[in-house]
């Protein structure tokens, strides 16, 4: 009773007002890791960034995670001196990539109830917001089959937010998710890319057994700056720009709040690519 009780609490309790480094939410039931592939450049298609991403299910709650931005955020959240690991992280080209990386962002589906939280700390101070829980208007291409991780996949596509997509889904994992924002299929999505291929997500493992809690993060334990998802993305599309923080909306009170004022400046460029959701 008590479990289901403080389980309620979890789910009721404002995103806002969570100030833990790491607060459980409910039992994961599976773990997907995913390579992905972002061209930074759409049109030599000459530069690309490669993570790895994970995301963990539950019966309720998913969240999504870029391994590699969540060791680093470890790292720099612990008591223990890690300097050097982090420095060489820093210098190292994979952890560059995942700086110009758009899935950055730690995404919650279904938390609070109905809704999906994306938090994030790219600039500097920590922002979340929060958008319906709805899944894609999926179309099924069922005479299109193929294998990924010995396992057959039926295909679909949707268009989301000004791209087309095309998702190989795994009816033999009855788990209506996927990665990132994306899920509503009757399986599990093992592939999903653009018509361009500029952001391509493709499974490499799976796992069952002994898996890590869904859990929310907050490795400054501060509170985080609630805004709206269309703000957030032109806010990001400005700084990766060059814009000065001081010049750009969202971040005008923080910077002049003294909330944070180490900003990396930036100067102005042309970005050869655009972000997933385009309809900012």
């Amino acid at each position: 009773m008590k479990k289901r009780l403080l389980l309620f609490y979890l789910w009721i309790f404002p995103v806002v007002a969570y100030a833990q480094k790491e607060l459980p939410l409910e039992p994961a039931i599976l773990e997907c890791k995913y390579v992905f592939v972002m061209h930074t450049d759409t049109i030599t298609r000459s530069r690309i960034v490669q993570d790895t991403v994970l995301q963990r299910v539950g019966e309720n709650i998913s969240q999504f995670v870029n391994c590699y931005t969540f060791y680093y955020d470890t790292l720099c959240a612990s008591p223990i001196d890690y300097s050097k690991e982090i420095l060489a992280m820093i210098h190292n080209v994979r952890f560059r990539n995942t700086i110009r990386s758009n899935v950055n962002e730690y995404i919650y589906k279904n938390y609070p109830p109905g809704k999906i939280t994306t938090m994030s700390q790219e600039f500097i101070a920590g922002f979340y917001f929060e958008e319906e829980y709805q899944p894609q208007s999926w179309i099924l291409l069922p005479d299109s089959t193929r294998q990924i991780l010995n396992r057959e996949c039926l295909l679909a596509t949707c268009d989301f937010r000004n791209r087309t997509y095309f998702a190989w889904y795994c009816p033999e994992i009855p788990i209506s998710d996927g990665p990132w924002k994306f899920f509503g299929l009757p399986g599990m999505i093992l592939e999903l890319y653009d018509t361009n291929k500029d952001y391509h997500f493709l499974a490499f493992q799976i796992e069952t057994e002994n898996l890590t809690p869904v859990t929310l993060y907050n490795f400054d334990e501060e509170e985080y700056i609630q805004t709206d998802r269309k703000t957030y993305i032109n806010t990001q599309y400005k700084l990766r720009s060059g814009v000065a923080p001081e010049e750009i909306p969202l971040l005008q009170d923080v910077y002049w709040e003294g909330r944070k004022r180490t900003f990396l400046q930036k100067k102005p460029k042309r970005l050869l690519y655009d972000f997933m959701e385009r309809d900012y």
